[in-house]
């Protein structure tokens, strides 16, 4: 449903588009599979109703402070889920 929290990794994924990475240079800079970016880009395009990589970076552009942006940014790393309970 529209208005759903991205999770953190969708929102590095997004940030990456932003930037103007392709798929394969997400899932290099991320180390995951390519097939994993297009699932988070799928369900990211789900979450904020839009229907395109450009509508995510304008979204992105609309919600994020350039600074945090910057192509020299080390790669982001995996956050562990919180305990249960």
């Amino acid at each position: 449903m529209p208005g759903d929290p991205l999770t953190p990794r969708q929102s590095q994924v997004s940030a990456l588009i932003t930037l103007g990475l392709s798929n394969k240079q997400i899932a290099r800079r991320l180390q995951i599979s390519e097939w994993t970016v297009v699932n988070h880009i799928r369900e990211t395009m789900r979450k904020l109703g839009c229907s395109s990589r450009v509508e995510i970076a304008n979204w992105v552009h609309h919600t994020t402070d350039a600074s945090a942006l910057s192509p020299s940014a080390p790669a982001p790393t995996r956050v562990p889920a919180p305990a249960p309970g």
